[in-house]
């Protein structure tokens, strides 16, 4: 799935209900995941900073080095 993609899209829904949020991460980050599950979780993260927060959201993905994957 098109991780950004995804976040982007969450976070714009929060924005259109008139919070406070921005994603400002790394266009084009593919992973491997359940997008349902993975946007569930995301709307919880955002919803509970919201409450907390007394200024904006801001939502971060960027690609980190690592291992390379099993198998190339």
């Amino acid at each position: 799935v098109d991780l950004s993609a995804l976040l982007e899209s969450e976070c714009s829904e929060f924005a259109e209900l008139g919070h406070g949020v921005a994603f400002e991460g790394e266009p084009g980050i593919q992973h491997l995941c359940r997008p349902d599950a993975l946007a569930r979780a995301t709307r919880n993260l955002i919803d509970n900073a919201g409450k907390s927060a007394r200024q904006r959201v801001v939502v971060d993905a960027q690609r980190e080095a690592g291992p390379a994957p099993k198998g190339t």
